[in-house]
Formats: C-alpha cells, sequence, structure tokens
C-alpha cells in the first residue's frame, strides 16, 4: 500500500515539475516574442485531477502567466478566456480571478466573455459583492438595460461588505427603466430592513422621491399621447385628458411645465432618476 502512495505521489510531484517547467518556458519563450502564434492553455479539469494537493498553487502560476500575457500579448489576446477558464477550474474559489477577468474582457468589448467569467464567478465566489455589481454594468451602462442591470443588482445588495450606495442606485436603474413601482416596492423593503432610524428615514424618503418620479413619468406619457393625437404639445397640463392626472400624487400646481418643450418637472424632486453616466455611481467597482 505504501508503495502504491508512494508511486502516486511522485506521479503528482512530476506533473507540478512538468507545469512549473511549461510556465518558466513560456515565460521565457513567448515574452521575447510577443507570444507569437496561438497559446496552448490546458484543460482545468483534466489538470484538477492530475494535481489533486496542488491546485491553488497550480492556479496561481497560471494566474501570473495571463498578467504576462495581457502585458506582452498583442490584441485580440484571444486566451485570455481560456486561461480565465483554467485558472477558475483548478480553483472555483478564486474570485479575484473573476472580478479582474469581467473588468479585463468588458473593457476589450467582449461583453459576453465577460458575463461568461463573472456569471461563474456567481456561483462559486458568492461572497465578492463586485461580481452581480459588474454583471450589472455590462447590462446596464454598456447594454443600456436598466432593467437587467437593477436585477443584477438586487443580488449584489444582499452581499455583505457591499457598498452602502447600492440600494439606492438600484432603485434609480428601476425607476429609469421604467418600472418605479417596483423601485418603490424595493425601497419599501430596504427601509423595514434598515438597521437604525436615520437609514429607515433615508428610505422613506427614497420612497417620497420615486412616488413624484412616477408623477412626472405618467404626465410624460400623458403629454406624448396627447402630441401624436393631437399634432401639438398642450397649452397647460390642465389640457391633459382627466384619466392621466387622477393617479397623481400631488395636485398640478406643484409641478411645471414648458409648453414649447414638453417637458415637465418639479422643485419638490431633488434629482430626476436618470442613470447614464459612470459618474452617477461614484465609480466602477475596483477590485481589492
Amino acid at each position: 500500500m505504501t508503495r502504491y502512495l508512494a508511486s502516486a505521489l511522485a506521479v503528482c510531484l512530476l506533473a507540478v515539475f512538468a507545469h512549473l517547467a511549461h510556465f518558466e518556458a513560456a515565460r521565457g519563450g513567448q515574452a521575447a516574442n510577443d507570444f507569437a502564434g496561438e497559446l496552448y492553455v490546458p484543460d482545468g479539469e483534466g489538470l484538477r485531477h492530475l494535481v489533486p494537493g496542488n491546485r491553488t498553487a497550480l492556479a496561481d502560476l497560471y494566474w501570473l502567466k495571463l498578467i504576462q500575457y495581457l502585458a506582452v500579448a498583442n490584441e485580440p489576446q484571444p486566451a485570455v478566456l481560456p486561461l480565465l477558464c483554467l485558472i477558475t477550474n483548478l480553483d472555483p474559489e478564486y474570485g479575484y480571478a473573476y472580478v479582474v477577468g469581467g473588468l479585463v474582457l468588458a473593457a476589450k468589448g467582449r461583453l459576453d466573455q465577460s458575463d461568461e467569467i463573472l456569471s461563474k464567478g456567481l456561483k462559486n465566489a458568492p461572497t465578492r459583492w463586485e461580481i452581480p455589481f459588474h454583471l450589472a454594468f455590462n447590462a446596464w451602462y454598456e447594454r443600456q438595460d436598466h432593467a437587467a442591470g437593477a436585477a443584477w443588482l438586487r443580488l449584489a445588495v444582499d452581499v455583505p461588505g457591499r457598498p452602502e450606495y447600492l440600494p439606492s442606485l438600484v432603485a434609480r436603474l428601476l425607476a429609469t427603466a421604467g418600472d418605479v413601482d417596483a423601485a418603490i416596492d424595493f425601497s419599501k423593503a430596504m427601509a423595514s430592513q434598515a438597521p437604525n432610524d436615520a437609514t429607515r428615514k433615508q428610505y422613506h424618503h427614497k420612497v417620497g422621491q420615486l412616488i413624484l418620479e412616477r408623477d412626472l413619468q405618467c404626465l410624460e406619457r400623458a403629454i406624448a399621447s396627447f402630441q401624436e393625437e393631437e399634432g401639438r404639445l398642450p397649452e397647460g397640463l390642465k389640457e391633459l385628458p382627466v384619466e392621466a392626472l387622477t393617479g397623481l400624487s400631488q395636485p398640478l400646481a406643484v409641478f411645471e411645465y414648458d409648453p414649447t418643450t414638453g417637458q415637465v418637472s418639479t422643485s419638490l424632486q431633488e434629482k430626476r432618476f436618470k442613470v447614464k453616466h459612470v459618474d452617477d455611481v461614484q465609480i466602477r467597482a475596483t477590485p481589492r
């Protein structure tokens, strides 16, 4: 029995040294010629069985290789996703690889590949709030799909350690997507879970602002419908159909209307719930 164990250990050690040699050769040879040709990336699942006790170490080695590949290889760098899959097959809980990989692929415009590695991370590294955040960013900012962005952000909100601004951003994305009622319900739910009175008060204030946003969107739809039917903008809000005004939370007097542009606003609302630029969420999350 001891002989068989020794043989198995020897095989594992040979595999580790072989891959160390493979890594060093790649680092020395391919760096000199800018990774010319197609980079060979072995199958991660196969390596997992060859080196059962050294998977994380080997994942670290291929992570270093990926960093070098990004720094030296010429575009389009097709091996980025295969290397990320290899690394995360060897070490499925390698949260940093999912986050950085998602960022790198998105920056290269490969959103589908970014979503692929981030979705894998969502299953294997559920304690990293950055993973659903970047999926949300890809959906909302890159694809202009605010509803999908809000859905991903809801997952990030439930992860301990996430930034305080995320729940507010979820509400804004839902409102921007036109689902203000969902944004209101979400903010009410967050208020009910608030850890203290100050936070609860902030969420209740957010609910009030969202209700005003619902009023404004209702008026905007009524104005657009009026213009389509009459071929002109209404001269005032009172010219709109009564049924379009019955659901408002505030009297018409609190709304300001410009008949030359059709724009409507209210001084009671601090800011419209629009998310168009990355600056609106402070900064895209960076891995730490």
